[in-house]
Formats: structure tokens, sequence, C-alpha cells
């Protein structure tokens, strides 16, 4: 089985590419089941995915992708959709350090966050407010949030590095986990790995029977420390020594790195341990487009919607711009917010962002902030 969305390949840095799956999916010997239900995102965004994928292919964009379309689950969105049935443009006039509006009005919509909305996050154990867009626009924005809020984290990376921990995390679920002993073998690879793999895809062999002994075994035991942790069971001393001396990370670090991944809901049980700071707070995270893969908020923030920011050339839209928005978007839970900017440490932009023209007749509440914004 191989699951894929050639919408959301944003990692052709790392030589990933969506030709693969979607040669697949031409295959005559290959099943192909379509999953159209999204119950993660309300009605609004979903249409705004499907137009955005309609118009880049009347433009010549995303020649290729594998046809299908996509449908909001009203059973279970409905009542999220008719609560946010808007995208929200927010066109702020300047950004500078005497006027952060964006900083302003970022903080001001996430203060006017309903708890409710707070407590869902917190107990589905995904962000309540997403902040998305270029490192340098993110990282102002970052730095004012942790002083109004408790709960303020930064994933900027845009290498998306793979670390130890996520194989060994996926080890602690399956023990014979290919993606597992794959990322281990990249980051810590062992003799004849070459041979390896290509016997598992000439002889269909499982990777962690072909693994030498002398490999696998001591990564198994540091694998179910993971899975301790994981399931709220307290490590040996012992258990914790290796376990922080695999991973070369302290102890706070690996409790910190479980808890930011993603995980749906049914994959976890209730947290019930003590968090150091606001219990009661929103959960917020600050990332650039391709560290927001993966990730999900209540309410989702896009910033640097402007021409020459996003998309950098207007008049030539890639198919990885317009993958980085689909993926912006469909993080959203509820309430989207479309940031563009007048001014920006500098020069005056040319205009927003020409993606929202790509819209169409999507709905979208304009909002204009200014200084009158802020003065009434």
């Amino acid at each position: 089985m191989i699951a894929g969305d050639d919408d959301q390949a944003l990692y052709a840095f790392r030589d990933a590419t969506p030709e693969f799956i979607r040669e697949l999916a031409e295959r005559d010997v290959v099943a192909r089941f379509h999953l159209p239900y999204c119950s993660r995102c309300t009605e609004v965004v979903v249409e705004a995915v499907n137009q955005l994928v309609q118009e880049a292919q009347e433009r010549g964009n995303l020649a290729d992708r594998i046809d299908r379309t996509f449908l909001c689950y009203l059973p279970e969105k409905a009542e999220d959709s008719d609560a946010h049935p808007k995208l929200i443009h927010a066109a702020c006039s300047v950004e500078s350090n005497k006027s952060p509006y964006i900083r302003w009005y970022v903080g001001e919509q996430i203060a006017a966050i309903p708890q409710e909305d707070i407590d869902v996050s917190r107990e589905k154990r995904h962000a309540t407010a997403l902040v998305i867009g270029p490192t340098h626009w993110v990282v102002p924005i970052y730095e004012f949030l942790r002083g109004e809020f408790a709960d303020v984290r930064l994933q900027i990376s845009d290498d998306v590095a793979m670390t130890l921990l996520d194989g060994y995390r996926l080890l602690a679920r399956n023990g014979k986990s290919r993606l597992g002993w794959r990322i281990l073998l990249h980051l810590d690879p062992c003799g004849g790995v070459d041979e390896i793999l290509k016997s598992i895809h000439e002889e269909g062999a499982e990777l962690a029977d072909l693994l030498p002994g002398d490999y696998r075994e001591p990564h198994l035991p540091v694998a179910a420390s993971v899975g301790k942790l994981v399931n709220d069971e307290e490590l040996s001393e012992e258990e914790a020594v290796a376990l922080t001396a695999a991973l070369v990370m302290t102890m706070e670090e690996i409790l910190a790195e479980l808890a930011l991944d993603p995980v749906e809901p049914d994959d976890v049980e209730e947290d019930e341990s003590d968090d150091e700071g606001d219990d009661d707070g929103p959960i917020i995270i600050c990332t650039t487009l391709v560290g927001a893969k993966g990730l999900s908020a209540e309410h989702v923030f896009i910033v640097g919607m402007n021409n020459g920011v996003f998309p950098r050339d207007p008049g030539a839209v890639t198919d990885d711009e317009i993958c980085k928005l689909i993926v912006g978007l469909s993080r959203t839970r509820k309430a989207c917010h479309l940031i563009s900017c007048g001014m920006w440490a500098g020069p005056p932009f040319e205009k927003p962002s020409s993606f929202f023209n790509w819209l169409g007749d999507i709905a979208v509440e304009e909002r204009t902030v200014n200084k009158d914004y802020w003065d009434s």
C-alpha cells in the first residue's frame, strides 16, 4: 500500500518528486483509492483549494497532477463551516518596529480565540494557532507573541531534518517499520546497506529481517524506551541514560520533541502532565510553509501574501509555490487569515499576492489594518 498526495510535494530540495506516485497512479495493475472527504478543514477552505488547483491548471501549472476533487465532510465540519464561512484577508498598511501592525493583528486575533477552541486544541494535541510564512516575517511575530502568551514555539527549519528520534518513534509502534529502519539507516548507516535495500526490492523481504543482528539489536531497546515515554511510562535510570546517550539529547529535549510531534488524536492518550506555564492558554506554533506540512491548528495565519514574496514572480508562479499555499490553507480547522502588507521594512510592495485573484468567487472577508483600525 502506498499513500501520498502530489498536491503536497514540497521536498524537491531533498530530491523528492511527485512523479513517482503519479506514475504509479497510471498503471493498470495498481488499484487506486481516492479519499475525497476532508474532515479537518471548513467548507470555504476546501473550496479554496479546489479553486486554486483549477486556476493553476488553466494557467498551465500542475499539468501532471493526479485528477481528483476534495469535499468538505459536513457531518463533522458543518458547524465550523457556518461559524467561519469566509477566508480573511488582513491587508496591513505597514509592518515596522514603530508600527508592528502584523504582529499586533496576529496577537489580537489569537487573544480573541474562544476558550472552547483552545481546549479542543489541547485535548487533541495540535496547535491552537499556526503562524506560517517566510522566516524573516515569522521570527519577529514569534518574538512578539512569546511576550504575550505562555506557550509559543518556533519551528522554522526549511530542511525538515529527520532525527533518530523520528525513526525510534516509528519502531516503538512497530519493530519492523520499514520507514523507521530507513530513517535509522540514513542517519546511522551499517555496512552493506545498498545490497540490503536492493534485496528488499528484488525479493520483497522485510528490511528488519535483513539487517545484521549487531546493528538491529542495540536499536530495539532505545525504541522501546521511546515507546514508554509516548505511553507516559516511567523509565529506569539505566534506560534514561541509554536513551539520552543514543540520541545525544537531554531528557528535557526528548520530551519536548515528542510533545511537538503532530499525532492524530486516536493515537494518543489524554495528556495529564503538569506542564509549566499556562495550561489554559493557546498553543502557538510559528513556522515556514515547508515546516507547516504535517501540522494543523484551529486558527491559521499565513503572512507574506504579497507579490514579490509569495509568489516571488506573479508572472511565473511555480508549482512549488502553489503546493505551499495548498499546504498552508489546508492546515486550517476553523479560521484562516491571509495577511498582506503595504510596507514591510523598506519600500512599498507592489500589491497583495496575485493568489487572491486566483481564488475567484471564493468568499473572502477584506480587513484593512491601518492606523484607523487601531484607533477605532
